[in-house]
């Protein structure tokens, strides 16, 4: 997932101060996935999830469970 409103460092990982929940866009998902899909925006609580660089972009690998809820925009 691509985090947009935090900057983080080429590798991905997080500074002690910016652990807590932040908002972020889902850019891709795994087969086990029920819940959420690519392009869903979603708050996530940022304890246990996993750095991912990938083309000098901060990415995170998280478990669904991680996820507190969905954005729902209604048209």
């Amino acid at each position: 997932m691509d985090v947009d409103s935090y900057h983080m460092n080429d590798s991905g990982e997080m500074e002690q101060d910016e652990m807590g929940v932040i908002c972020c866009n889902v850019v891709s998902v795994g087969p086990e996935c029920k819940y959420i899909k690519e392009g869903d925006d979603i708050y996530i609580r940022n304890v246990g999830i996993a750095p991912v660089p990938f083309d000098y972009r901060g990415y995170w690998a998280i478990s669904e469970q991680n996820v507190i809820c969905k954005v729902v925009k209604n048209d």
